[in-house]
């Protein structure tokens, strides 16, 4: 019942990729495994969204970690993806996730901070992960809009973001 008010981004979804709308079970955790130049990327989305409300307080969402698991064969690339960063949930349920996570991935991108962020973060326990935290793209009674563009290069291990910014009716790198 909770998670019928995300229908229209569910039903969006399925008409960018061509398929049925994915059922409410599969709605707080999946994956997509694609693959380029032979590599394998994966993108596991965490819906940290699921209970949230329009005017949100920190370190109050939960997200059922039990929902974190890995899907398929290893990755060459995995990538996670999800809204609220984990300082948005309770403080246990958030080091929890934040570890599962952290885990299992090499790059994270978040959003709902509206402040753009590169960083990477070395935990003893999860090892090196790379962080992206995302632009605002609408802001009510603001002008401001920007995007990310994530160029990952798999020969050199690297990456580079770009930060494309709203300026003269145009997005500018």
């Amino acid at each position: 019942q909770i998670l019928t008010v995300q229908n229209n981004f569910f039903d969006f979804e399925a008409a960018m990729i061509g398929k049925r709308p994915r059922p409410t079970e599969e709605r707080i955790a999946y994956s997509y495994a694609y693959v380029a130049k032979g590599k394998t990327i994966r993108v596991s989305c965490f819906n940290t969204a699921w209970v949230s409300t329009k005017v949100e307080v920190p370190a109050t969402l939960v997200f059922p970690r039990n929902t974190i698991v890995q899907t398929g064969e290893p990755a060459d690339i995995e990538i996670a993806a999800f809204h609220h960063p984990s300082n948005w949930l309770t403080p246990d349920n958030g080091r929890a996730f934040r570890i599962a996570v952290e885990s299992s991935v090499d790059l994270i991108m978040t959003g709902h901070e509206h402040e753009t962020s590169v960083y990477r973060k070395q935990g003893v326990d999860t090892g090196n992960t790379q962080h992206v935290e995302g632009a605002v793209l609408q802001e009510d009674g603001s002008d401001r809009s920007a995007f990310n563009v994530i160029v990952i290069d798999d020969e050199s291990e690297s990456y580079e973001v770009h930060v494309c910014s709203w300026a003269d009716n145009r997005y500018v790198p």
